[in-house]
């Protein structure tokens, strides 16, 4: 799979998980959370972003300015393709993601796919993704997430709103 799918889908992943926990209230998703960093002392310079974030898994300063950019695309298009309700976009301070899950999103997240089914304790998305993400498995973060996009792709909404209601 090309790295950037890969990411996109783990940014998908986290973005629903934090919002699938907090729902209904819309939040400010936190971004450095999901690309793994906190601010430095270098996140700005004169009043002016720089990308330079401490990492939170190597413990330096680096620049995450792909990261973010990527998760920013991300979150726009779950936007603009109708999985996040709220304000998603620039503003003078940088970039703002206040939402919470679009109707079709919680539906999707509240299915109980096959492959979790057969568990003890049967899993929706939304609560798989949330234990994957807690768990910091990156891989499996983005596979529910993937798989998400593609059921609602193959069986269409009216599947998912039936199998979850």
């Amino acid at each position: 799979m090309a790295k950037n799918i890969g990411r996109f889908n783990y940014y998908v992943g986290a973005v629903f998980a934090q919002l699938y926990q907090a729902f209904p209230v819309k939040i400010q998703v936190d971004m450095p959370a999901i690309i793994g960093c906190t601010e430095s002392d270098e996140t700005y310079a004169s009043g002016f972003w720089t990308g330079r974030y401490l990492s939170t898994e190597r413990g330096i300063v680096e620049d995450f300015t792909e990261e973010f950019e990527c998760l920013r695309a991300t979150m726009l298009w779950l936007h603009e393709t109708g999985y996040l309700l709220g304000r998603v976009g620039a503003t003078s301070g940088g970039f703002e993601g206040v939402v919470t899950l679009s109707p079709k999103a919680l539906e999707l997240l509240k299915v109980i796919p096959a492959a979790l089914a057969d568990e003890a304790e049967s899993r929706s998305f939304g609560d798989a993704l949330i234990d994957a993400v807690n768990g910091a498995a990156v891989d499996k973060v983005g596979e529910l997430a993937g798989d998400a996009l593609s059921y609602l792709y193959k069986f269409g909404m009216e599947s998912v709103t039936n199998l979850a209601g």
